[in-house]
């Protein structure tokens, strides 16, 4: 298909397209060339490992942001401490507290908990102890994402030197920069 389009695009047909059709040509074949159409059968396997292991990795990466914000707990025993939250927020943190044996109020970095929490507390000292943690999410521990990171970005400059770029930014803006001022 690559080769096809690529004949057509160098025929007089190709070359006399203009507008929006001269557009979807090159977009076209720059979504082959930026998936590999042009490279040798070496390069292409390679080019294959490395977007299955970048696969993998993303969705490790997510997976410990999910687990992260679902392992991380505040319990707060002062009522005191949680004044301004709305009441449903407050029986909620109760209820969440109590469903896991512990006493006073569980706050969470899931959205039901996590937002009315930083809207409504009064108490800067535990909506910024919210904030960091939301913030901080993969970054230590059980699911710490600093390696799967650098494995990311090692992955994506060799993706980039494989198709010929000097860097992974050139791969994704070439179709999304303008090339004439």
């Amino acid at each position: 298909l690559y080769e096809a389009i690529s004949n057509f695009a160098n025929s007089p047909a190709g070359k006399a397209l203009e507008g929006a059709q001269k557009r979807h040509l090159t977009n076209a074949l720059g979504e082959f060339k930026r998936n590999g159409a042009s490279l040798g059968a070496e390069a292409k396997a390679r080019l294959t490992e490395v977007d299955v292991r970048l696969s993998e990795l993303t969705l490790k990466y997510a997976q410990n942001v999910v687990d992260a914000t679902s392992a991380y707990e505040l319990v707060v025993t002062d009522e005191r401490e949680l004044s301004g939250l709305p009441d449903g927020a407050l029986e909620l943190a109760a209820e969440s507290a109590q469903s896991r044996g512990q006493k006073g109020y569980r706050l969470t970095l899931q959205a039901p908990s996590y937002v009315p929490a930083l809207t409504y507390l009064d108490s800067s000292a535990i909506r910024e102890k919210l904030y960091r943690a939301y913030n901080s999410r993969g970054t230590s521990g059980a699911y710490n994402n600093e390696p799967i990171m650098a494995e990311v970005l090692a992955l994506r400059a060799e993706r980039a030197k494989l198709l010929g770029y000097a860097n992974f930014a050139d791969v994704v803006l070439e179709n999304r920069m303008a090339k004439d001022a």
